[in-house]
């Protein structure tokens, strides 16, 4: 059995899977799916010199959604399903939030998480959040901060960044055009 063989049989499921949860359709994650190991297949020496393999795909995997987002963006066609079956159009933000901090939010204790996402992505005041959490206005403040601070450790730990001594975070992927 060749190397990417190996890692088709190992990361199929699992990579399957997390593409149809930000795809919500089985056509375009079997698709996509292909799209990736096309990619692994092309840098397979790449791949396999990596010092996580599967985060390496994973990575993949994350640029390859991206494109496809992005091409359905340009279409037109592109628009959010969550379990409220609202729809919203994606701009850039929410697909960076889709793709790279909702899987580490979800990594959250559930108090932070629920925290974060109701002072972040909310109409509602703190305070009324707060009443309706039944806590203290204080004690959400406080859930919120530590909330913030543990998805920057979160990010720093998983991502190709570093904090600076005032707490900014910069790029540090030598490929990335960003950085340079």
């Amino acid at each position: 059995m060749d190397n990417i063989t190996q890692l088709w049989t190992l990361y199929t499921s699992e990579l399957h899977k997390y593409i149809y949860s930000k795809v919500k359709n089985e056509a375009d994650s079997d698709d996509i799916l292909q799209d990736v190991f096309v990619k692994v297949t092309l840098n397979q020496e790449k791949v396999l010199a990596a010092n996580d393999v599967r985060n390496y795909i994973f990575g993949i995997t994350k640029n390859t959604l991206f494109l496809y987002f992005k091409s359905k963006s340009k279409e037109g066609q592109l628009v959010i399903s969550d379990e409220r079956e609202t729809e919203l159009p994606l701009n850039m933000n929410e697909i960076i939030g889709e793709l790279c901090l909702r899987p580490l939010m979800d990594q959250l204790p559930n108090h932070y998480k629920e925290a974060l996402i109701s002072a972040e992505f909310s109409d509602t005041s703190q305070i009324e959040i707060a009443k309706k959490l039944d806590i203290s206005y204080s004690c959400f403040k406080s859930r919120v901060q530590r909330g913030r601070e543990k998805l920057k450790e979160l990010i720093t730990q998983n991502c190709l960044v570093k904090s600076d001594t005032y707490g900014n975070l910069t790029c540090q992927d030598k490929l990335c055009d960003q950085c340079n």
